[in-house]
């Protein structure tokens, strides 16, 4: 994985793991948005490893453009609680009030450290919260999240 400069890094899942154990997520595209390197790879990895379609962005910025141009297609945006909400939660806002985007969930990734700012990104109107280290199992459930239409 190389570090993004403006554009999404979009890569269908392999079998890194016990394909057998894990459900089938190939058709679940996930935007990550993670500006921590390692918390990044992790994460990357498990969603990979569960076959998911993942674009990933490492910064604000991208995200905001790759919400722009890919966002409608994305099934879930997992991303940093901190990205999410930061600057009066300016994205959560878009996301919100975007047709395009407004269904899609959204599900914030916190550290134990800011466990305090869930309420807050709830309020905003994040669907769920994920407290890193992610496992492998929580990454298997994230299609839970996806509206059935």
């Amino acid at each position: 994985m190389g570090k993004g400069k403006g554009k999404s890094i979009v890569v269908s899942g392999g079998d890194g793991g016990n394909a057998t154990d894990l459900p089938d997520c190939s058709r679940v595209r996930v935007l990550l948005c993670d500006t921590n390197a390692d918390s990044c790879r992790h994460v990357f990895q498990l969603l990979t490893q569960c076959s998911y379609q993942v674009a990933l962005v490492t910064s604000r910025a991208q995200l905001f453009d790759t919400l722009r141009s890919e966002g409608p297609c994305m099934d879930i945006i997992l991303a940093e609680i901190a990205i999410l909400i930061a600057n009066e939660s300016s994205i959560m806002r878009y996301i919100k009030r975007d047709v395009r985007l407004k269904h899609v969930p959204v599900i914030m990734m916190v550290t134990i450290e800011e466990v305090s700012l869930i309420r807050k990104g709830l309020g905003f109107g994040a669907a769920d919260y994920l407290v890193k280290p992610l496992s492998i199992h929580e990454i298997k459930d994230l299609g839970f999240h996806i509206k059935k239409n």
